[in-house]
């Protein structure tokens, strides 16, 4: 409940959510910014996505992907959490992404930040794939009884 309205907000085949972030003033920013993407990161490999992964610490997009400080070479550093870690920003602030074709929700303004996970053993830990989100509401109003739901079809498309 938002006010005394029920709102819903959904993230699947086509989303209500769009890359970037809700500013102080409550307007959507970085759908059309290429700092506001999915960040790869592979460990012990130093590619583009290292290079740009989006914390201020590191002189890059201020999105605060996690980071820690290596005190031997004295530097802020990307923080792998497994052997290949995913992070990203999105919202669902943008009023047109709630457009359908069964008619119009308003957006709940929820910014979500996304890690995501994984190790590459034949193990207990392989074949999991970790994510934490951490869920921002931007609205001037309080969220009140409030429910998240994940789902997963993973026999999407052909079983065989």
């Amino acid at each position: 409940m938002v006010g005394s309205d029920t709102q819903v907000t959904a993230a699947e085949y086509t989303s209500e959510f769009l890359p970037g972030y809700t500013d102080n003033n409550g307007d959507p920013q970085g759908k059309n910014d290429s700092n506001y993407t999915i960040y790869k990161l592979s460990h012990g490999i130093n590619d583009f996505d290292r290079q740009r992964w989006p914390n201020l610490l590191l002189g890059n997009s201020d999105q605060q992907a996690p980071v820690f400080f290596d005190s031997q070479a004295n530097a802020w550093k990307p923080l792998d959490f497994g052997d290949q870690t995913m992070y990203y920003i999105f919202t669902d602030s943008y009023p047109q992404s709630h457009q359908n074709q069964s008619g119009s929700t308003l957006p709940l303004m929820a910014d979500i930040k996304q890690l995501n996970w994984s190790f590459d053993e034949p193990a207990t830990l392989g074949n999991i794939i970790y994510t934490q989100y951490v869920i921002i509401n931007r609205s001037a109003l309080p969220w009140i009884n409030t429910y998240f739901m994940l789902w997963l079809d993973d026999d999407l498309g052909s079983i065989y």
